[in-house]
């Protein structure tokens, strides 16, 4: 009897350790990772290519149009991969398209990253495989290409910017181009060496008409923008364009040669009639203000050389205007070049900046990038795009422009000095 009970122990038992078994042997392993690739176009060579994201270290140089392929040990419950497993963020949530094949997850963000930023990929716990197995939350993060957007001086007073990385459009979205009124080349290399990240035009038709509520241009004003130009090309010999509103009814910058073919470049702007003058001008244009970096002429505080600083290089510019104090400056590559105290003298005293519309006959005050005025200003027969375009004329703006920035007050010296050296190669 105690044999018996004895072998129905035993088999008790091992019925036990054998249900056990079966039940170990059924539950679903783990769901691991197994690589993270971005492949993507390179921003400075425009080839594919595959960065690895599940690296030690971040990964960096990530391209902007990354697509981010996953790798799990097996086989994942696709109904498990949505918008709360899967994340990627930077400045911000970026929107994915999300799809499964198996093992293999394919990340798409609807729009291109930006650059120089850090992004952190998130996959959490809620993935599940195919068979029930659980995943442990990860993130890795990784550095996109290119410079990180700058934030400049009196960030609230920069009323537009346009940094031409394959686009047109103003970046602080307070302004636009009319399209239909525009042209240019295409986007290209820019000053750091990343592809179409600088626009180009071709010195003939290319331009482009920024629409102007009347406020890109203020009382006190400051336009920054970085162009590169070859002043022996023969767009430059008689004098070219670089940007402008309404010609001498508003501003307008030119570069140019003298007989011994040292360059010269101008800055005219419209002024209103300081309270104080004694002349009844009511509105007039600052005219002599040719940089020409010999020292000679009135406003000069800069006798470097104008053409090594231009020719075939990328340069910084910038125009200051304080209306408080009358102080009119242009920069160069952080140097301050000219100065003039507009309000100085008893007969010719200026004040605020502006667009004198009042005076100007057929014309609008849009900004012309690449003419003294926009397409539609026939103010001024020298300053009429229309005609220059009919006649074969060279006198819009041939070369490279980049980072065009709009402010509503005047930078000081050090402010531009900040904005050149955060934006420099």
């Amino acid at each position: 009897m105690k044999h018996l009970r004895f072998l129905l122990s035993f088999a008790l038992i091992a019925g036990m350790i054998a249900f056990t078994g079966c039940e170990e042997d059924d539950d679903p392993g783990m769901l691991s990772l197994e690589a993270i690739e971005g492949t993507g176009t390179d921003l400075e060579t425009g080839n594919e290519v595959t960065k690895d994201l599940n690296a030690a270290t971040a990964a960096e140089d990530v391209p902007l149009d990354v697509t981010i392929h996953v790798t799990f040990s097996k086989e994942v419950d696709a109904a498990t991969i949505t918008a709360s497993t899967v994340a990627l963020s930077g400045n911000g949530d970026v929107s994915l398209s999300l799809s499964v094949d198996g093992a293999n997850v394919t990340i798409d963000p609807d729009q291109d990253l930006g650059r120089g930023t850090e992004y952190t990929l998130t996959l959490t716990n809620g993935i599940v495989a195919a068979d029930g197995g659980e995943f442990e939350s990860v993130t890795r993060t990784f550095t996109t290409a290119g410079q990180p957007q700058v934030t400049p001086p009196q960030e609230g007073s920069q009323i537009a910017y346009f940094n031409f990385n394959e686009s047109i459009e103003d970046q602080t979205g307070n302004y636009s181009v009319v399209e239909a009124n525009s042209s240019y080349e295409g986007f290209v290399e820019d000053r750091f060496g990343y592809q179409n990240s600088a626009l180009q035009m071709d010195g003939e038709t290319n331009i482009l008409d920024v629409e102007n509520d009347g406020n890109l241009v203020n009382p006190s004003t400051t336009i920054s923008f970085w162009f590169k130009t070859d002043l022996d090309d023969e767009h430059v010999a008689n004098g070219m364009f670089v940007m402008g509103a309404t010609a001498e009814y508003g501003f307008f910058f030119e570069i140019g040669l003298l007989e011994n073919g040292n360059p010269w470049f101008k800055v005219a702007t419209r002024h209103m009639q300081h309270p104080e003058s004694a002349n009844d001008f009511g509105s007039a244009t600052a005219w002599g203000d040719a940089i020409k970096g010999e020292g000679a002429e009135t406003g000069d505080v800069w006798s470097g050389d104008l053409r090594a600083m231009l020719d075939e290089q990328w340069v910084h510019f910038v125009l200051s205007y304080d209306h408080n104090t009358g102080m009119k400056r242009a920069y160069m590559n952080g140097t301050l070049v000219w100065e003039m105290n507009l309000q100085e003298g008893d007969e010719w005293k200026m004040k605020e900046m502006h667009i004198d519309m009042e005076n100007a006959t057929d014309a609008s005050n849009n900004i012309g990038i690449g003419f003294a005025g926009s397409s539609d200003n026939h103010s001024t027969g020298w300053a009429d795009y229309q005609t220059f375009v009919d006649e074969g004329t060279h006198k819009t703006f041939y070369g490279l422009m980049d980072d065009v920035r709009f402010f509503s007050t005047a930078l000081s010296q050090s402010e531009v000095n900040t904005l050149y050296n955060d934006e420099k190669p």
